[in-house]
C-alpha cells in the first residue's frame, strides 16, 4: 500500500501532483486530449473540435494544452461522445520517477525554482 504524503496544485503548470513518499515517484493527473485528437484525426484543429462539440474554444484549448485545473463534466461528456472514449482515456494518471526522497525535498526544490523548470 502506498501512502500519499501530499496533494497540491502547482500554480504554474496547473497540474495536480501527488507525491508518493515510499515509492519515490511523482504522479500527475493530466489531459490526454492531444493524443486522442492525433489518433482520431491528425488534421483536426482545436477550433474545429470546439465548434463541433459546441463548446468554448478557450476551454478546449486549455484542456488540449493540459492547462486545466478542473475538468468540467459537460466538456468531458461532449469529448467522450465525440471521440467515443471513456473519461479515463481523456484524463490519465501519469506516474514518473522522481529523485526526491520525501515531501521535504520536493518542497525545498519548489521553493528554489517554483516554475518547475530545470
Amino acid at each position: 500500500m502506498t501512502l500519499f504524503s501530499c496533494h497540491f496544485v502547482d500554480s504554474h503548470l496547473y497540474s495536480i501532483y501527488i507525491v508518493h513518499w515510499r515509492c519515490r515517484s511523482l504522479s500527475i493527473i493530466r489531459s490526454n486530449l492531444k493524443e486522442i485528437m492525433e489518433v482520431h484525426d491528425p488534421k483536426l484543429s482545436i477550433r474545429k473540435l470546439a465548434k463541433d462539440i459546441h463548446y468554448h474554444f478557450d476551454s478546449v484549448r486549455r484542456m488540449y494544452k493540459d492547462e486545466m485545473v478542473q475538468y468540467p463534466r459537460d466538456l468531458l461528456q461532449k469529448l467522450c461522445e465525440y471521440f467515443n472514449v471513456q473519461p479515463g482515456q481523456l484524463i490519465v494518471f501519469d506516474e514518473r520517477e522522481s529523485g526526491m526522497q520525501n515531501i521535504d525535498e520536493w518542497k525545498s526544490a519548489e521553493e528554489k525554482d517554483p516554475s518547475g523548470v530545470k
